[in-house]
């Protein structure tokens, strides 16, 4: 309570005026940015936006704050008001790392102190999706179901990788990532390229990214041999013309490759 003496004359008059103001105190939002897993990470790829009271926006990035000063004591509401689509909200509290409210959390400020609000968001996973390519002797893209082993950072090995099966490695965003296969003797390993033609090595993902590699192999020709001999089957016989077919069907719409 405050107090003033006034002195009043006779017949005067006088007129006291009472000037109040508000209590106030501070806000400060904090960002945190989690893995999928709910482990710390450095991401300030992503702008987000809070509110408070349903104004007063601000951006605000992973490892950031933005104050709200001369805020009235009394309740009041901390929202975040847009969230990447590659992000998910992990919760808003009065303490760092932990999940708390999701659609907001109503503090209530005290005056002359500072009131800290954690907003806390979590990255999405990552797709790497390896699809499988067979050429043959001569370099056209053929249908070869054999599978492969394919290796993310030379392990996590999956032999399931065929032109007619892909296999999916769903990873935390980050990096750096290398797609390759294991060597299969009857094929020549082309290499993994990513859709700019890149090799598959090295390369990083971002929250909620999807990439597709491409690994290639060739199909190493074969050989045929052909003897002729008589009915003991050890005597050859010279001067015979042996003929190789590709036929459609058995016996039929056939083709000399080689005479």
């Amino acid at each position: 309570t405050q107090t003033n003496t006034v002195t009043v004359a006779k017949d005067a008059n006088v007129v006291c005026t009472f000037t109040n103001a508000h209590d106030t105190g501070t806000v400060v939002v904090h960002k945190d940015v989690l893995d999928p897993d709910g482990n710390p990470v450095t991401d300030t790829t992503a702008t987000f936006k809070v509110k408070l009271d349903n104004a007063n926006e601000q951006d605000i990035q992973d490892g950031g704050t933005v104050p709200y000063n001369n805020v009235i004591t009394g309740n009041h509401d901390v929202t975040e008001s847009v969230i990447p689509s590659d992000y998910s909200i992990f919760g808003i509290s009065l303490t760092s790392g932990t999940s708390g409210n999701t659609s907001g959390l109503t503090i209530n400020v005290i005056n002359g102190q500072t009131t800290h609000v954690y907003v806390t968001n979590n990255q999405k996973k990552a797709k790497i999706t390896v699809v499988k390519v067979v050429k043959d002797a001569s370099g056209q893209t053929t249908t070869d179901h054999h599978t492969f082993t394919v290796q993310l950072n030379g392990e996590n090995d999956d032999n399931t990788l065929a032109d007619n099966h892909n296999v999916v490695y769903n990873v935390n965003p980050g990096g750096p990532f290398t797609i390759s296969e294991v060597t299969d003797e009857n094929y020549d390993n082309l290499g993994c390229k990513l859709p700019t033609g890149a090799d598959a090595s090295g390369f990083d993902l971002a929250s909620n990214e999807q990439v597709t590699v491409t690994c290639t192999n060739q199909q190493e020709p074969g050989t045929i041999s052909g003897y002729k001999y008589k009915a003991d089957g050890v005597t050859g016989i010279l001067g015979w013309t042996i003929n190789l077919y590709s036929c459609v069907s058995s016996g039929t719409d056939c083709n000399t490759l080689v005479a």
